[in-house]
């Protein structure tokens, strides 16, 4: 039975296709560069090549409307410096290859090369994103000459500016709450403070402590048709996504919080306006009110009045006025007794 052909992708410092002495001299280099790297960082390298390809093929095939916002994508990403003020000669050039049987092909199929600022930006991203050990990491940033990029370039990849914003300001609400409940934990509190002014994460929860670590694996077969095996791998992705936005949305307060207000920004945004009353109102009884007691509409009925102002409103909207105070006057003791615990609901 004749073996099945694979790719294999390289990085050259040159155009391969001009080199007549070694044209697998790349070939040697990136299993030099691999024998360095510990088994799971050669993985996740491997995995970091085929997302470069896919990223060169759709720049490469794009039309000048989309290179443009690509390329105006990128060029946000640098931090410090400007685009145009990085000084980099280096050029890199992505190969693919076909391995017939146990031999490297010695022409390569494809080379791929756009501007090396580019090249190595999407390259540096793409390396942070996969998570490859700080070890790994070292050895391919001195193989290419990432250095430079390590330091300037913004690590993104998609734009979660939002989220971001979100988890700020749920942890923001979390310091306010917990702020305010009997002896907080200073360390806690930091915690709670820091998140909330961290503007310029690199990863929304890049300050979360979490070990756990889930293996999944996909047996591709070449038995079938392309369009089966595609619509395979796809649904196989999709139940991926969803097992780890359910992680997501059990392991951290943030992702609860979105999963239980509805889709999109807007039902998230209401809780905060509503954790901001309740601080408010809690503030303005916290010490006529008994620690741990609720208000009660017969003793403070009157003062409510005079506080809010409403003394001289129409009765039904007074009581109305009253009932709202005393219900987001216990909405922020609950809230200030999970905040303790970590999360607010």
């Amino acid at each position: 039975m004749s073996s099945i052909n694979r790719i294999l992708y390289t990085i050259a410092n040159y155009d391969p296709r001009c080199v007549d002495n070694d044209k697998i001299l790349d070939v040697r280099e990136y299993y030099t560069l691999l024998n360095k790297l510990s088994e799971d960082g050669v993985n996740r390298f491997n995995n970091v090549l085929i997302s470069m390809v896919r990223f060169l093929m759709q720049y490469l095939r794009a039309n000048a409307k989309k290179k443009s916002k690509i390329l105006k994508d990128i060029t946000n990403a640098f931090m410090h410096v400007g685009f145009e003020d990085v000084k980099d000669s280096d050029m890199l050039y992505l190969v693919e290859r076909v391995i017939i049987g146990d031999e490297v092909y010695r022409n390569p199929i494809n080379v791929f090369n756009i501007d090396v600022r580019i090249f190595k930006a999407v390259l540096m991203r793409k390396l942070v994103h996969a998570r490859i050990y700080v070890c790994d990491l070292n050895s391919i940033i001195a193989q290419y000459n990432l250095d430079q990029y390590f330091t300037c370039v913004k690590i993104g990849g998609v734009d979660d500016s939002k989220k971001i914003n979100f988890v700020n300001r749920y942890n923001h609400y979390l310091y306010e709450f917990y702020f305010r409940s009997n002896d907080p934990n200073p360390l806690l509190l930091k915690k709670y403070l820091d998140n909330s002014r961290i503007q310029a994460m690199p990863h929304v929860y890049n300050m979360k402590d979490n070990d756990s670590k889930i293996i999944f694996s996909h047996e591709l077969s070449l038995y079938g048709t392309f369009e089966q095996a595609e619509e395979n791998i796809k649904e196989y992705c999709e139940n991926i996504t969803h097992y780890t936005k359910r992680m997501y949305e059990l392991n951290y307060g943030e992702d609860a919080l979105k999963s239980t207000t509805g889709q999109g920004n807007s039902r998230p945004e209401k809780k905060f306006e509503i954790y901001e009353e309740c601080l408010g109102i809690y503030d303005r009884y916290k010490d006529i009110v008994p620690p741990d007691s609720s208000i009660d509409d017969d003793v403070f009925g009157d003062e409510i009045d005079q506080i809010e102002g409403t003394i001289d409103w129409p009765e039904r909207q007074r009581l109305d006025c009253r009932k709202d105070i005393r219900k987001h006057f216990k909405n922020a003791q609950k809230l200030i007794n999970q905040s303790s615990e970590g999360y607010l609901s």
